[in-house]
């Protein structure tokens, strides 16, 4: 005696309306996430190039030997502190416009499994009562529902795992970018200081 077949789509085709929102806000968080995934790899392939390049171009706040005796109290000690602080915070604001969206991928990593485990017991409850209500302890009565109700457990893991992955990903490009960003402008902010103290020596 051959048994149907019944499809994954087929058996959530048949859940009720929870269950069907559950997967639906499963599915916009799993976009979601990707959507923000796209972005932050965008934006690491280019924050390197552009904040290198803004860093590079950056010109000494004093533009004379003049500028620099003017200053009262000024030392070369107080100039690097200066322009060092100018420059790390614009690099900073830099970073922070590109990793803006790592918070999403911590909410999506975190939220998307307790919503799948939700939609899993209201499914997992759904079907004990339809047990009760058909007196029938079958496998085949028993099955469909326990199957619908892992199912959404597993879109929720589906889509928490890439943006648990993902966060921890990025989170370490960041971090690492920084500390290249940090370490090229120390270098830059110690040519200008030289620059500008040979000029105001001579």
């Amino acid at each position: 005696m051959e048994h149907a077949v019944i499809s994954p789509w087929e058996m959530l085709s048949k859940a009720d309306i929870v269950v069907k929102s559950v997967i639906c806000i499963i599915v916009l968080l799993s976009l979601w996430s990707w959507y923000t995934m796209f972005k932050l790899w965008l934006g690491a392939r280019i924050v390197r190039q552009q904040a290198l390049q803004e860093i590079g171009q950056f010109k000494s706040v004093w533009q004379s030997p003049q500028d620099l005796n003017q200053a009262d109290g000024l030392t070369d000690i107080h100039f690097r502190e200066l322009l060092s602080t100018a420059m790390k915070r614009r690099a900073q604001e830099t970073l922070d416009g590109f990793k803006a969206g790592l918070p999403a991928l911590a909410t999506v990593s975190s939220l998307a499994p307790f919503i799948g485990l939700f939609g899993t017991v209201w499914g997992i409850m759904n079907s004990f009562i339809g047990i009760a209500a058909s007196k029938d302890t079958s496998l085949a009565v028993v099955a469909p529902g326990i199957a619908e109700a892992l199912i959404v457990t597993a879109l929720g893991l589906a889509a928490a795992i890439p943006a648990s992955f993902a966060y921890n990903r990025f989170a370490a490009t960041f971090a690492s970018l920084n500390k290249l960003l940090s370490r090229a402008i120390d270098d830059r902010v110690d040519q200008l200081t030289l620059r500008s103290l040979s000029k105001a020596g001579g």
